[in-house]
């Protein structure tokens, strides 16, 4: 390091096979940082590492984005492999003591802005590295991106940061655009719960799965759901993209929005027909107080849906979309078609509102279907393709035809036992709900939605033997 003066020892491994130093560049007479990688553990006898090494800095000296420290050059000697890298007199948000929710998500929406940029490269770049150390702050709550990880090995004595690293890369399988998005969702819960890197581990259980909502529950769940989501264990459960993701975040508020129940007297709205298209038109506009001039219509979040968003529902829809003050009434439209026969659903229609305060007004919608005499044979199929599914141990019950109610549904999850089901039932379900009228769920959709009843119900099983 005859060119580069060491300054200080910023980090290093146990076994010291990386080193990063905060160094002095003597001809330019700048700071930079120069993260030094042994090869005498790493490089076969065809110098593949060392090649591989080369083209992954060649690949982030060619990146030009604001948020991304500049990668230099690279030099080796015998031993060791150089990266030098730009320094940012920056805090990194592992320093940063108080953060307000707003600024958080600035944040996190910045780093999403960088990652959708990572990942429109061919091949995507996926940084490999993400933790509150290598995120730096500016004074605006910008976000700037260090540190892209060179030598994809892991180390032994990482264990206790292990909460960062997927568990794709863990197994050391191929990473995906989700893999940045899990270590993402994991720094973001370190600020949250004001939990220190090095402690990461505090914060996953057994089964290696992140528990945290016990501890935020001051925080808007539809912003948890989210967080909830970043930190899959299952690579194909997450957002599949930065670009998904934060088209989401963007919807929501971190902090949990103010509900307030107007004096509307709610719509009830009754089916004659079986897969019956229903539209009732309403007005809420003299139930409202004048300061509110626009927001948005949405469908509060139910159990029973498989919404893909607050303002995408499978069966229910609102227009315009948009609320405004100058139009005077609403058509929701109910396609019952979706619907079991003979059933009650309760909904809440949402005004969302953003000025002069972010608040949510509800209005109670209530939808009987029409009965019929016999169940058709594919919702009496749906149900029992359900049953299958969600009774875990209940015992063996003669043929018969079904005809379940949500009430129904959610009791049997109290059943002792865990649910599980194969490939081969969850691929039967599929095709059930595509015979019922159902096609147009995604099996991702569907698969999410079972692995949390799953999850409430061993929730609500715990509650019942610690009750016990």
């Amino acid at each position: 390091m005859q060119r580069y003066q060491t300054l200080q020892t910023l980090g290093q491994h146990t076994d010291k096979s990386t080193v990063t130093f905060l160094a002095l560049d003597t001809i330019t007479q700048k700071k930079v940082i120069v993260k030094k990688i042994s090869l005498n553990s790493s490089i076969d006898a065809n110098n593949s590492s060392l090649d591989r090494y080369k083209e992954r800095v060649k690949a982030l000296q060619e990146l030009k984005h604001s948020g991304i420290v500049h990668y230099l050059h690279t030099y080796k000697d015998v031993d060791f492999f150089y990266v030098v890298r730009e320094h940012l007199e920056l805090q990194s948000l592992a320093e940063i003591q108080t953060i307000s929710a707003d600024n958080l998500k600035k944040i996190i929406l910045a780093v999403l802005d960088i990652l959708i940029y990572l990942q429109k490269r061919v091949p995507p770049i996926i940084h490999h590295n993400l933790k509150p150390e290598n995120i730096l702050i500016d004074t605006r709550f910008n976000a700037h991106l260090v540190d892209f990880e060179i030598d994809d090995r892991i180390p032994q004595d990482m264990k206790e940061e292990l909460g960062f690293i997927s568990p794709e890369q863990r197994r050391k399988q191929k990473s995906s655009k989700s893999t940045d998005l899990y270590a993402l969702g994991a720094t973001i819960l370190c600020i949250l719960t004001h939990t220190k890197s090095k402690n990461i581990t505090r914060l996953i259980n057994q089964e290696m799965r992140f528990v945290f909502r016990d501890r935020l529950i001051h925080l808007n769940p539809d912003f948890l759901d989210w967080l909830e989501r970043m930190v899959k264990l299952n690579p194909q459960e997450r957002h599949l993209s930065a670009f998904k993701a934060k088209g989401i975040l963007k919807q929501i508020s971190v902090e949990k929005i103010s509900e307030v129940r107007i004096k509307h007297p709610g719509l009830t709205i009754k089916s004659k027909i079986v897969q019956e298209k229903l539209t009732k038109t309403f007005r809420i506009r003299r139930f409202l107080p004048n300061s509110i001039q626009e927001g948005i219509w949405e469908v509060a979040p139910h159990t029973g849906d498989f919404a893909v968003s607050p303002r995408e529902h499978p069966w229910i829809a609102i227009a315009p979309s948009h609320f405004h003050r100058s139009q005077s009434s609403y058509q929701v439209t109910i396609d019952t078609s979706h619907l079991l026969s003979g059933q009650l659903y309760e909904r809440n229609l949402i005004l969302h509102t953003f000025f002069p305060q972010e608040k949510k007004y509800i209005i109670p919608l209530r939808v009987k279907t029409a009965r019929v005499e016999q169940e058709p044979q594919e919702n009496a199929a749906f149900s029992r393709s359900l049953t299958t599914i969600l009774l875990p141990s209940a015992k063996q019950t003669p043929k018969q035809s079904y005809n379940l109610t949500e009430e129904e549904i959610q009791l049997a999850l109290t059943r002792d036992g865990t649910p599980t089901w194969t490939e081969e039932d969850f691929q039967n379900l599929m095709q059930t709900l595509g015979k019922a009228g159902y096609g147009w769920l995604t099996s991702e959709g569907v698969y999410h939605q079972l692995e949390k009843m799953k999850e409430n119900f061993r929730s609500q099983s715990n509650l019942n033997q610690k009750s016990t």
